[in-house]
């Protein structure tokens, strides 16, 4: 068995705190909020680490459960597609990401230095592979 625990995190890279449009209060709140919070503490013990897979970042980072074509996810409609554009109350959450951004995102979701191509697993892995941010 395999658990996949996506939304737990609270984590947002310091290189990424500069793009939100929101106070240092107000995304804390926005995180405290969107975050499902004590979910790894329903399981823990209960598997082991390399059964657990989870998201390193919080969902306003990038949302490892989105569609990563809008055009696919219906969320993206409300502004909370694979990176959210919207707070949960519908505030702008983020300034206009550029396309390379976007992409560089997409890549550490995915595993993918967007500098070198490397394959690596930095935003999601097996809780048994890193420490929880």
């Amino acid at each position: 068995m395999i658990l996949h625990i996506p939304h737990d995190s609270t984590y947002i890279p310091e290189e990424e705190r500069g793009r939100y449009l929101l106070t240092y209060a107000e995304l804390s709140e926005e995180v405290r909020r969107m975050t499902d919070h004590h979910t790894y503490a329903l399981v823990e013990g209960a598997l082991s680490p390399e059964q657990i897979i989870r998201a390193g970042v919080s969902r306003l980072v990038v949302d490892v459960e989105r569609f990563v074509d809008d055009d696919w996810e219906p969320m993206s409609k409300a502004g909370m597609g694979v990176i959210y554009e919207k707070t949960s109350n519908g505030r702008p959450l983020r300034r206009e990401l550029t396309k390379q951004e976007r992409q560089n995102l997409l890549n550490e979701m995915n595993g993918t230095s967007p500098t070198t191509g490397d394959s690596r697993m930095p935003w999601i892995a097996h809780l048994g592979d890193q420490e929880r941010p």
